[in-house]
């Protein structure tokens, strides 16, 4: 039961669901004293701060559809306005939507994370004016991104999580005539 166990999250890791399943069948069948039952069924943990306080978060599962993973629409969670404590959810991948009214265009932020069965997830994330990010810009909160692991790839880095600070970036590519533009004023 420990081996299927160990395999069960290591394909969980890497998001091989059939594999997973198949494992954790397998752990069922040998888990004779039940240990593995109650961690198989555990939820994850999430609390969500923001500066400034007061900014409603909904949370997204996302779904497969077409081999592709999207934002359900259909059942979104109300988590209520910041700060958010120890909510209970199941694992898996969320998206956050955090918003912030009446004080303000403070803009939208959406802030992707995985929730790991049994896990506390805590995110601290900074909310900014319209007019500090600018137009034609996203912000992107800081926090927590896998890197590498692709097996497939000319020397990959090793799977990781990193720490990632926040930024703002161009929705759109630069353009030649934008470029020209900065080149000039430089």
């Amino acid at each position: 039961a420990d081996l299927y166990w160990e395999r069960a999250r290591h394909a969980e890791a890497e998001r091989r669901e059939a594999t997973m399943a198949h494992y954790e069948a397998l752990v069922r069948e040998h888990d004779a004293d039940g240990h593995y039952a109650a961690l198989s069924k555990a939820h994850a943990y999430l609390s969500v701060d923001t500066t400034p306080g007061g900014a409603r978060v909904v949370a997204h599962r996302f779904v497969p559809r077409d081999r592709r993973l999207v934002k359900d629409e259909e059942h979104a969670i109300d988590l209520g306005p910041t700060p958010v404590r120890h909510v209970k959810l199941d694992p898996g991948s969320y998206v956050l939507v955090v918003t912030k009214e009446h004080a303000g265009a403070y803009r939208d932020v959406r802030y992707p994370v995985l929730l790991r069965r049994g896990a506390h997830h805590e995110a601290s994330i900074d909310l900014y004016r319209d007019d500090r990010v600018g137009d034609g810009f996203l912000y992107i909160p800081r926090g927590p991104t896998i890197v590498g692991g692709d097996e497939l790839a000319y020397d990959a880095l090793p799977r990781q999580e990193i720490d990632v600070a926040s930024f703002a970036i161009a929705k759109f590519p630069v353009t030649m005539r934008e470029y020209c533009t900065f080149l000039d004023e430089i």
